[in-house]
């Protein structure tokens, strides 16, 4: 339509105020501004501290007969009620109802008259229709409402490198776009905090005089962009979290559908975090909103590792008292969503077993006994699994010594390290998996 002859019938056909709904307003805007370049038109970017009294008429006297894009970030001239406004619109200056009112009713002139006879577009963003008041969403007025999906992950990754430089980073980030997308997807995934990271990763170069490895985009991703230094226990204080964190990683590695290493682990200590480990962005567990029981398995199996390891290497007295606190928690809430949430039983090998644990009812219609079953189920499962786990790690001790005492001495592993751990010790082949 934009590089076409006008057509006042096709124009009133397509539309001259259009409603972008987004999850990320911002991205939204700059596709806006990408799409207005790409068909080499005029593009107005209209922020929301410019909606004020007298703005549209002042838009009015501007328009001609030039294709044009109009983009008006949102704010609380939208709607009357501030409940319905999005917290992000909070800072933007506030409206009282008279002047939101009579800047309604401005844009609504704008759209119904002069717009009509123009090949122009004007075009705001919300997170949901209903942010925007019902009187401009009528027709001849915001008339046409579009979805607009996220960035996918390559998507991410094209943007990133293109802002950041490709002689500013490493082959190990450009030559694997689809690990980078997953990377920003997973850490990043709205425009705000890509942006707060792309600045992080500018500095560190500029600093440092050297392009940025994916490993310091994995640190980034793992302790945050803040200016912190990250400290060092004793060697034995260490090694305990080596193993905590060695437990995490071997029964990561065993039991992931590609059996693929962490990415990264450290035992570098930063705030409250004693040690981390991450596996790869790219793996299914990462990139499906919907898991599969396998899946749900293996990650309950990991969380339970840490606590596992300790008592295998260090033994029962020296399990640390809260080190695991966390990823108990978050082991017990992932059981109970799968056995009063999602209808899974504990033991799916069989059809009897099954078809044991259907019941899903509303948390206010489910008693004191029922409750009190589930309770039960999710304990006996994790007992289930802990005992497996540590048994998978009785059988790999070897290997999991080995990962502990490098992660002891070097304080962080990369994938390529825990692929020559695995050298050492066996055919990664042959790995038995949990």
């Amino acid at each position: 339509m934009l590089g076409q002859p006008f057509s006042r019938e096709a124009w009133l056909n397509f539309g001259h105020a259009v409603l972008f709904e987004s999850a990320d307003t911002d991205e939204a805007g700059q596709l806006l501004a990408h799409l207005a370049e790409s068909l080499e038109i005029d593009f107005l970017h209209v922020s929301s501290s410019e909606v004020t009294p007298g703005l549209f008429e002042q838009l009015s006297g501007q328009i001609d007969n030039n294709p044009r894009i109009i983009y008006i970030e949102p704010g609380l001239w939208l709607h009357p009620d501030p409940e319905a406004a999005s917290p992000e619109w909070a800072p933007h200056p506030e409206l009282d109802p008279p002047q939101a009112c009579a800047l309604r009713q401005e844009l609504a002139t704008l759209l119904r008259n002069r717009l009509a006879d123009h090949p122009v577009v004007l075009v705001t963003t919300v997170r949901s229709f209903q942010q925007m008041d019902q009187g401009l969403r009528c027709a001849g007025l915001f008339d046409r409402r579009v979805q607009v999906p996220g960035l996918p992950p390559l998507g991410m990754a094209r943007v990133f490198i293109e802002e950041i430089g490709a002689v500013n980073l490493e082959g190990s980030v450009t030559g694997d776009p689809d690990r980078l997308g997953a990377l920003l997807h997973f850490e990043y995934p709205d425009s705000r905090r890509r942006g707060l990271f792309r600045t992080a990763v500018q500095r560190l170069v500029w600093r440092e005089r050297r392009p940025a490895r994916y490993e310091d985009l994995v640190r980034f991703a793992v302790y945050g962009t803040a200016d912190e230094d990250s400290s060092l226990d004793p060697p034995a204080v260490r090694y305990r979290h080596a193993v905590h964190e060695g437990g995490h990683a071997l029964v990561a590695t065993l039991g992931s559908r590609q059996q693929k290493p962490p990415i990264y682990c450290s035992v570098l200590k930063r705030g409250d975090s004693q040690g981390v480990m991450v596996q790869p962005y790219e793996i299914h567990e990462h990139q499906s909103d919907d898991l599969s029981y396998r899946d749900l398995l293996h990650s309950i199996r990991v969380l339970l590792a840490g606590r596992a390891a300790e008592h295998l290497l260090l033994g029962p007295q020296e399990v640390s008292g809260r080190g695991s606190t966390s990823d108990l928690g978050k082991a017990s809430k992932l059981a109970y969503s799968m056995f009063a949430q999602w209808g899974l039983s504990p033991v799916a090998g069989t059809d009897e077993a099954a078809a044991s644990n259907l019941v899903i009812a509303p948390d206010d219609y489910v008693d004191g006994v029922l409750r009190s079953e589930w309770k039960q189920m999710v304990q006996q499962f994790l007992k289930d699994q802990f005992l497996e786990v540590l048994d998978l790690l009785r059988q790999h001790q070897a290997l999991l010594e080995s990962i502990a005492e490098a992660l002891t001495e070097k304080t962080f592993l990369l994938q390529g390290d825990f692929e020559v751990l695995l050298d050492q010790h066996t055919n990664p082949n042959q790995l038995k998996a949990a």
